[in-house]
């Protein structure tokens, strides 16, 4: 506690009193309100514990204010200080503007002529550039025309690739058991040893249900077929190579009435894809045959395409070099003016400063009087909370139960009278 040993005892003794003097209110009351109010030991501890938690609080806070004052009046000192610092570096730092104003126009004199030269180079290179790059425009737009008609094919190719990642060596091996195969599934086969350019038998004509078909020839399908790469064969088979010979000899055996996929399917299973895939090929040579000579325009265009784009890479390279010549002296220009701007908001922050330093000084003149005066009361201040906290807890502890009028009478003829006779530091007439 912020007290002298002999204001602690007192208070000792007044907490002491305003029990006993409580207590004895407690009949005065009774007899002149007739109502009753009890005093317990509770009320004694409550009381105690009451100042000890208020008197904290209260120190605590008055503490703090006397510190946020001392803080202002040595802030305002400093403030002081402060201003007549910027006073100097301000006449210095006008001193840096003036050199730098004059090198900075010296600087963009020499950036102006240097720039002029510059962009009249820039100008001749982007003429060639234009130049070059509709040339490119124009090649380019050969290219996506003969890749548009080359994509038409793809259709065929992914139907044919379909129908052979649907065969599985197992289905072979199994086809390969038959003695006597569907003659669909050999006419399939034929297809197949046309397209790899394998030897068939002789054409021979037969009659199946009302329609004329060719014969199928097996026995060299059957050698084909032990291959164990043969699948892979045809997942890889040069597309390119085909012929207009080959497409006619099997257009005979498309135009049989049974020759599709959910007909061989039903005699053969899965193999029925090479049926598929025999199709395809063909469908694939007929859209290749008309893109063939577009491939070849195209391939010509990136020939001349390539050369083109090595002048424009070339005329870009030059353009490249010029803007960095550009643009480096764009930068010098750039960090001299920044320079400038630099030092003029430097010195005009620091003026800003100063004069709002120096009238915040003048606008607290009276408070710095008024803070130096509330400082020397602190420790008086602090002296009385002894008093003020032990008056206001024994109101909270004990006057609850009574009425207005007994509670005035006990604050000032109890409560505040003990303060004053026993010396207890107290704030002239309190009020709680």
């Amino acid at each position: 506690m912020a007290c002298t040993e002999e204001a602690k005892s007192s208070l000792k003794l007044m907490m002491g009193h305003v029990h006993v003097s409580v207590t004895a209110a407690c009949k005065e009351y009774f007899e002149k309100f007739r109502r009753h109010v009890y005093v317990t030991p509770k009320s004694y501890l409550s009381f105690i514990q009451g100042y000890k938690e208020l008197y904290s609080r209260k120190w605590a806070y008055t503490e703090e204010l006397a510190q946020s004052i001392q803080a202002g009046l040595q802030k305002m000192v400093e403030a002081k200080e402060d201003v007549n610092k910027m006073k100097a570096e301000l006449a210095i730092k006008n001193q840096d503007l003036a050199a730098a104003s004059k090198e900075a126009e010296a600087l963009l004199k020499s950036i102006s002529e240097s720039t002029a030269v510059a962009e009249k180079e820039k100008q001749k290179v982007a003429v060639i550039v234009d130049q070059v790059s509709k040339k490119a425009a124009e090649i380019g737009a050969v290219k996506d025309d003969a890749e548009t008609d080359l994509a038409a094919a793809k259709p065929a190719l992914d139907e044919a690739l379909s129908a052979l990642n649907s065969i599985t060596q197992k289905d072979i091996v199994s086809l390969k058991a038959l003695k006597s195969p569907p003659d669909i599934v050999k006419r399939i086969f034929d297809c197949v040893l046309l397209l790899r350019h394998w030897p068939i038998d002789k054409a021979a004509w037969q009659e199946q249900k009302g329609a004329m078909v060719l014969a199928g020839s097996y026995e060299m399908a059957v050698k084909m077929m032990g291959d164990m790469g043969f699948l892979t064969s045809l997942l890889n088979y040069p597309k390119e190579q085909i012929d207009d010979e080959t497409v006619e000899l099997l257009q005979p055996y498309f135009a049989a009435p049974d020759f599709n996929f959910e007909s061989a399917r039903k005699a053969s299973g899965n193999v029925a894809g090479l049926c598929n895939w025999a199709a395809a090929m063909c469908k694939y040579h007929v859209v290749a045959k008309v893109v063939e000579p577009k491939i070849a325009a195209l391939r010509a265009a990136e020939a001349e395409l390539k050369v083109a784009t090595k002048e424009k890479n070339a005329a870009e390279d030059r353009m490249a070099k010029v803007q960095a010549r550009l643009d480096e002296m764009q930068s010098q220009f750039d960090a001299a003016m920044a320079q400038k701007q630099l030092l003029e908001e430097d010195a005009a922050n620091c003026q800003k400063k100063m004069d709002s330093a120096a009238a915040l000084l003048h606008a607290l003149a009276g408070e710095e009087s008024r803070w130096t005066l509330q400082s020397k009361e602190f420790s008086a201040q602090i002296q009385r909370l002894t008093g003020d906290c032990a008056v206001a807890s024994a109101f909270v502890s004990y006057l609850g139960p009574f009425n207005k009028e007994f509670r005035e009478l006990l604050m000032s003829r109890d409560f505040y009278g003990d303060c004053i006779k026993l010396n207890i530091p107290i704030t002239q007439n309190l009020e709680v």
